[in-house]
């Protein structure tokens, strides 16, 4: 869909809850502080298209022409399923912290060393502690996700990931501070 068929859209899946989407341009282009923050940016490309390679192209460069624009290569990542995708953005933009995710270690692991680029992204429940020493063993830094109570939070700190996407913030900021 194009930003015009999508911009009036809400997100209400969660009860009692809606929030109006908003591009990436206009969030940028209101936060005066974003360097402050990191951002996680999780593509998800389906496009039932017939030349992927050329909406890669045009993806990547309107990705590229953001991160220039409001210099985030050094405070938003990018994450993807997509092996084809991460590899062209880290031939365009090397220095970008890319990330491969799947419901596999190996497979994200075996994709992070073949392209070279910084890490992966797996759900709390698939990957162990002895895992994450071994991406550590290699330079490739581990992100959890799907980290959703108290007990997962202990759970995912007790695995030494670099960092944890968690619903709740403040209990995992309040454990780490012990």
């Amino acid at each position: 869909m194009t930003w015009e068929e999508v911009k009036n859209a809400t997100y209400d899946v969660t009860p009692y809850t809606s929030y109006s989407i908003i591009s990436l341009e206009e969030l940028f282009s209101q936060l005066t502080n974003h360097k402050d923050f990191k951002f996680s940016l999780d593509i998800k490309l389906y496009p039932a298209i017939e030349n992927q390679n050329e909406y890669h192209e045009k993806f990547t460069d309107a990705l590229i022409a953001l991160y220039d624009k409001y210099d985030l290569a050094n405070h938003a990542y990018i994450e993807s399923q997509n092996k084809d995708f991460l590899a062209m953005l880290h031939a365009k933009k090397s220095n970008y912290s890319l990330y491969h995710y799947s419901s596999s270690f190996q497979e994200s692991f075996t994709a992070a060393k073949e392209l070279g680029i910084k890490g992966i992204v797996i759900s709390n429940k698939y990957i162990t502690a002895d895992e994450i020493a071994i991406a550590h063993s290699e330079g490739i830094f581990v992100t959890l996700w799907d980290v959703r109570s108290k007990s997962e939070n202990r759970e995912a700190a007790r695995k030494n990931p670099d960092m944890i996407e968690t619903d709740k913030v403040d209990y995992l900021i309040k454990l780490l501070e012990q």
